[in-house]
């Protein structure tokens, strides 16, 4: 057994092996991009519903229709608008949206997002507010409840948001409320 080891030990083809397999642990699994873009491609393809490297149901992204609403009634201020969310796999979130314009210009938006237990989520974000002229108002913060539906391709959300000064008080509307529905974006 010793001579064997020994031949081998010497032998080009052993060297060779042993280097090839110090190189791929050296190197370790692919890069998630790689491996996400092969998964990406196989589910344009007609693969499964749920790709590999979502680790929670609402990891994705989503269009999403926003309702302004009255937040003693529940009555909807004025029409619906458009919007995009992401649900990164860390637990952030980021927000961009269509709304109009004319009245108050924003930034788009960051924060983060978690589960609480079955289908129910919330997330919050903050957004930088402008007017037309590109002067700073301030900040609003948006807190959503949100309801995932059992098939994990759509959910309904709905909670408040809070207006702040660039100093960090309160500013009008001090409190406004809104309404989502999405569904995953493909």
């Amino acid at each position: 057994m010793n001579r064997a080891r020994q031949f081998l030990a010497g032998s080009p083809a052993f060297a060779i092996s042993l280097a090839v397999l110090i190189v791929m642990a050296l190197a370790g699994p692919p890069a998630i991009g790689e491996t996400q873009e092969s998964g990406q491609l196989q589910q344009v393809k007609g693969g499964s519903e749920k790709s590999w490297w979502f680790k929670d149901p609402l990891e994705g992204i989503w269009n999403a229709s926003v309702v302004i609403t009255n937040c003693d009634s529940g009555d909807p201020i004025g029409p619906a608008f458009d919007a995009m969310g992401i649900f990164g796999g860390d637990g952030t979130f980021h927000d961009t949206n269509s709304n109009n314009p004319t009245l108050m210009v924003r930034s788009d938006a960051f924060g983060y997002w978690k589960h609480v237990r079955g289908n129910k989520y919330k997330f919050a974000f903050k957004v930088f507010n402008f007017d037309v002229g590109g002067m700073y108002l301030g900040y609003q913060v948006v807190r959503h409840d949100l309801v995932l539906a059992r098939n994990g391709k759509s959910y309904k959300s709905k909670g408040t948001s809070e207006f702040f000064n660039p100093d960090g008080t309160e500013r009008p509307p001090v409190r406004g409320c809104s309404e989502t529905t999405a569904t995953r974006f493909r």
